[in-house]
């Protein structure tokens, strides 16, 4: 397959319960990032947190559908579980997480990074603070937008997957520690060129 076509379509998605990020790169276009907002159900059951689960992974596969043109190759970076998590909602995010990674599986490339991984790459450093994070690629990508820690992180996964593909879209490897992609169980269909 060759991956320097312009038909190929890298999504960075960072599973939220309250805020799904969303960013969406390919060759020769300037980024775009959203965020799919999900309010909690107070007191909420089984039925109405399954509903919710499912209103949330419509919406994301909606937004990939509306970037995705005809004849794309689609290539998803998802961050990877926290397990360091303590809200207590572990059980209902692990969920989220299950049925994104199993309807995006279906006919899109699939890669998962370790949010250390994301952090370092990012930033330098495996233990950045969120702040860090959002400051850092808002200095890197100064025109695109983005609002939350939510789209940052999913715009920073795009782009670690963008680097290994070969069309890098940070302004230069001095804003970013490429070294970090060592160790990503990138798909073998992915040809890794840094």
């Amino acid at each position: 397959m060759s991956l320097d076509r312009p038909d190929l379509l890298v999504v960075g998605l960072d599973p939220s319960l309250s805020g799904t990020g969303l960013a969406f790169v390919r060759m020769l276009a300037e980024p775009d990032v959203l965020t799919i907002t999900s309010p909690p159900v107070p007191n909420a059951k089984y039925p109405p947190t399954m509903a919710r689960l499912r209103k949330i992974v419509r919406e994301v596969l909606a937004a990939v559908a509306v970037h995705r043109l005809e004849g794309d190759i689609v290539v998803v970076v998802m961050e990877g579980p926290a397990f360091a998590s303590t809200t207590g909602l572990a059980h209902v995010r692990g969920g989220l997480w299950w049925l994104l990674y199993h309807m995006l599986e279906k006919d899109c490339l699939m890669v998962v990074i370790e949010p250390s991984k994301l952090k370092r790459y990012v930033t330098g450093k495996g233990n950045a603070p969120k702040e860090v994070m959002f400051a850092t690629t808002v200095r890197n990508f100064p025109r695109v937008g983005i609002m939350n820690n939510n789209e940052s992180d999913a715009l920073g996964l795009a782009c670690m997957a963008a680097r290994e593909l070969g069309i890098p879209q940070e302004p230069s490897t001095n804003r970013v520690t490429p070294a970090a992609l060592e160790g990503v169980d990138w798909p073998a269909q992915l040809t890794q060129r840094r």
